[in-house]
């Protein structure tokens, strides 16, 4: 998909969204397509007998969070039962609870063939990762009859088993997703409010459980904001394909008292935004400011500047 995040590797750079991260290695692997986000007519139109798979991020979240339809993914589903077509889902950011569901997938009732899981599995202790595949002919038969077709210097590793082992059984006790779900609609509905008193900063707010998404009006405004929640205690990346995207992703073991005071902190943010704003919003109406502002290697040393002088 456009604007999709599916790693630094050889293959994974080839299915990337951002032609920025693949410039350095290219030539990639040949065949790859690109389509937009939760258009079917536009895979409907490429998609044939002879297309090997359909990869996608039911969220994605270096894309700025985009969030798939349940109508998308069910068209999706039709389309490869259809054409003979594995359906594969990157769930390594939505996985393990993130959305409100333990897969993002149980919210349109879309199994795929394939699904791709890591970071959370680690419990943020251990790195890991896995492949989870449905039991059909075509691919549980394959790696039967192939079980070392796929080699890896770091795969298996005990310690990180252990762990994700031990991480997936606090996961099911505790139902940490329900807790994702209640604390998600708390921190977007506050969100929203501040949104609400601040249109002519914040554009959008928008996501799934406690996988959260704020746009903002402006694309400068992505970084200049994230310095201002680290001046209020707060870390936050915007999306690395999205800059005008901020991503927010509380841990799932979060509490009422904890989104409030995120809540407050963020709103002291925005205010702290709107003194930059006072000059910077009349300076990017000149075309050529305006670039200058959307540069990372300029805007940082500016605001880094700025807090020298005690502004």
């Amino acid at each position: 998909m456009e604007l999709a995040y599916h790693g630094h590797s050889g293959f994974s750079l080839s299915v990337g969204g951002k032609a920025y991260y693949k410039e350095l290695f290219e030539p990639l692997m040949p065949g790859c397509r690109l389509v937009p986000f939760n258009d079917l007519p536009a895979i409907r139109a490429i998609a044939s007998k002879r297309t090997a798979a359909i990869l996608l991020e039911p969220v994605q979240g270096e894309g700025g969070i985009h969030v798939a339809t349940d109508a998308y993914l069910q068209g999706l589903r039709t389309l490869c039962d259809e054409l003979g077509i594995i359906l594969i889902f990157d769930e390594i950011q939505t996985g393990f609870g993130r959305t409100g569901k333990i897969w993002f997938s149980e919210h349109s009732g879309v199994v795929p063939d394939i699904m791709c899981l890591a970071k959370s599995i680690g419990g943020g202790v251990c790195p890991n990762g896995a492949i989870v595949y449905r039991d059909t002919e075509q691919l549980a038969g394959y790696v039967n009859r192939n079980p070392f077709f796929h080699t890896s210097s770091g795969g298996g590793n005990d310690i990180s088993c252990q762990v994700s082992s031990k991480v997936i059984d606090v996961l099911l006790e505790r139902k940490l997703w329900e807790n994702a779900e209640m604390m998600g609609t708390r921190l977007k509905e506050g969100l929203t409010r501040i949104m609400e008193n601040n249109a002519s900063i914040i554009k959008e707010i928008r996501g799934k459980g406690l996988m959260i998404g704020i746009e903002y009006t402006q694309e400068f405004m992505g970084v200049l904001m994230a310095d201002c929640l680290s001046n209020s205690g707060i870390f936050a990346a915007y999306s690395g394909n999205a800059p005008q995207v901020m991503r927010f992703m509380l841990p799932l073991t979060v509490t009422e008292t904890q989104v409030d005071e995120f809540l407050n902190r963020f709103k002291k943010a925005v205010s702290i935004q709107r003194l930059y704003l006072f000059f910077l919003l009349p300076l990017s109406k000149i075309p050529i400011v305006r670039k200058w502002l959307n540069e990372d290697d300029i805007l940082i040393p500016v605001n880094v500047l700025l807090r020298k002088f005690g502004m």
